[in-house]
């Protein structure tokens, strides 16, 4: 599922530092490289809003 600004569920839970909910989305096949209409990925997303814990997870997932 994609937002107008081609902000997927896994960008959102990134962005607003849901581990939890970012954890279940990939290990359910999200795609994790996927950007945004500005070109930034999760795991940018999550990096600029200091969520060390995505951040984390998202590396481990290949990001």
């Amino acid at each position: 599922m994609q937002r107008p600004n081609n902000c997927t569920a896994l960008y959102i839970a990134c962005e607003h530092g849901h581990a939890e909910v970012a954890e279940l989305l990939v290990t359910h096949g999200a795609d994790i490289e996927l950007p945004d209409e500005r070109g930034w990925t999760p795991l940018m997303a999550a990096a600029w809003k200091d969520h060390v814990d995505v951040v984390q997870l998202l590396l481990q997932h290949g990001a």
